[in-house]
């Protein structure tokens, strides 16, 4: 028999994996999907970007058009899954993609595990740090661009005594990693690396 507390039941979030479309109206106040089924638009929050087409029992399906500021794209899906998808840049280049090439995060060659094994054999814990007992979590924030290079590094929490710094030079000797890829393109990826420092 298992028994639930009610302080249990409030710690986990309501995740919902696959949205269901219940009415919207277009930019006339016409309404133009009902119960799952019809034609929407998304538009990015602060950004010159929206995608449109058809749902069907709340999955996309069929020819899906937008825009990414100054590209467009088509895609074509079939029950939710991208079968291909074209992007047209401002200058007239044509990107092919698919679901395989459609959003990519960037590869730390070797995997995730590789690289921190290599952050915890290259990170020199400071000696004031050590002197000072300091533990705890530094983040280091930092940007791999189109051509996998790491940028933009910088301490988004520290712990004083050094250890910010010697995060910074950490994330520096990364090397070069595989790119990400948007819509079949190389895109600029943010990322926050946390290092626990623990003298216990």
């Amino acid at each position: 028999m298992m028994v639930f507390y009610p302080s249990e039941l409030y710690k986990k979030k309501l995740q919902v994996k696959k949205p269901i479309y219940i009415v919207y109206y277009d930019s006339l106040q016409n309404k133009t999907l009902e119960n799952g089924n019809g034609r929407i638009r998304f538009n990015v929050e602060g950004k010159e970007e929206y995608e449109e087409g058809e749902i069907v029992n709340n999955l996309r399906e069929g020819e899906w058009k937008g825009w990414m500021g100054k590209d467009s794209f088509v895609e074509n899906y079939s029950q939710d899954s991208l079968l291909s998808g074209a992007l047209t840049k401002a200058n007239g280049a044509i990107v092919q993609y698919d679901s395989t090439t459609y959003k990519v995060n960037p590869e730390y060659p070797g995997g995730i595990y590789k690289m921190m094994t290599f952050v915890a054999r290259n990170f020199d814990y400071p000696k004031e740090a050590m002197k000072n007992g300091v533990s705890g979590i530094v983040e280091i924030d930092f940007v791999i661009n189109k051509i996998g290079e790491v940028e933009d590094i910088k301490v988004k929490q520290d712990l004083g005594f050094g250890t910010g710094e010697a995060g910074i030079r950490v994330v520096k000797k990364f090397g070069k990693w595989k790119p990400g890829l948007r819509r079949g393109e190389p895109v600029r990826v943010a990322y926050t690396l946390p290092i626990r420092l623990n003298l216990r």
